[in-house]
């Protein structure tokens, strides 16, 4: 079987969150630049592989986050200046033009879950008392030599097997994506990111087909399965 081939794009700034819209067309995405102190809004066509647009003019530049994305818009939420962010306020985008459509300073908006339907898939979380825990540990040590640590992400999708782990390096945490098949082919294997001090979760996820990841805090890693 050949191998998986990925594509990197690199929206600038740290990717902060990513979105697909109800369609599974486009992926909203929100990154920072911590110099700048900008947030940054990019639309990424999953069709072509491009961007839409970044837009880094956000009506606030820093104190306003992601929320949603539906009906061909972009949905950002508003925070108050402090420590401790208060909700407040809400941001309205168009998907495919970025521009601003609707602004409420003062209200918080409330939204329910939108990503509920059968085109994405998310991994499942298991933690290191998970009873599937230990398996999955045995076999990434028995077959690939991985001594994985702290929690891990789990995916069936259609013929592959999907595991996002962690590993000690030197004191640091790595975090590896390894992707094979039912048989047992390996077919990728990626390091998203080396040398941090703790881990993360929601590393991956699968849209219309694609497998879609983020490399290093800075790239979305795009793959056709």
């Amino acid at each position: 079987m050949k191998k998986i081939e990925v594509t990197y794009k690199e929206p600038g700034g740290i990717i902060w969150k990513i979105l697909p819209d109800e369609t599974r067309n486009y992926l909203a995405v929100e990154s920072r630049d911590g110099e700048r102190r900008k947030t940054i809004l990019s639309v990424l066509n999953l069709s072509n592989s491009d961007f839409l647009y970044s837009n880094n003019e956000l009506p606030k530049p820093w104190w306003i986050g992601l929320i949603a994305v539906e009906e061909n818009k972009i949905i950002f939420q508003g925070y108050k200046e402090s420590n401790s962010p208060e909700p407040i306020g809400f941001y309205i985008f168009d998907l495919k033009s970025g521009e601003l459509k609707q602004k409420e300073e003062e209200k918080v908006y409330e939204l329910s879950d939108v990503l509920t339907d059968q085109l994405s898939f998310f991994p499942l979380l298991y933690n290191e008392e998970n009873v599937h825990y230990a398996t999955i540990a045995g076999f990434l040590k028995n077959i690939h030599n991985y001594t994985c640590t702290g929690p891990m992400e789990y995916l069936e999708f259609e013929n592959y097997i999907m595991i996002s782990f962690y590993i000690q390096e030197n004191k640091k945490m790595t975090n590896i994506l390894l992707i094979l098949t039912v048989e047992g082919d390996e077919v990728l294997t990626d390091r998203l990111i080396e040398g941090v001090e703790g881990v993360g979760l929601a590393s991956f996820f699968i849209c219309k087909k694609k497998l879609i990841y983020i490399k290093n805090k800075t790239s979305i890693a795009l793959a056709d399965l």
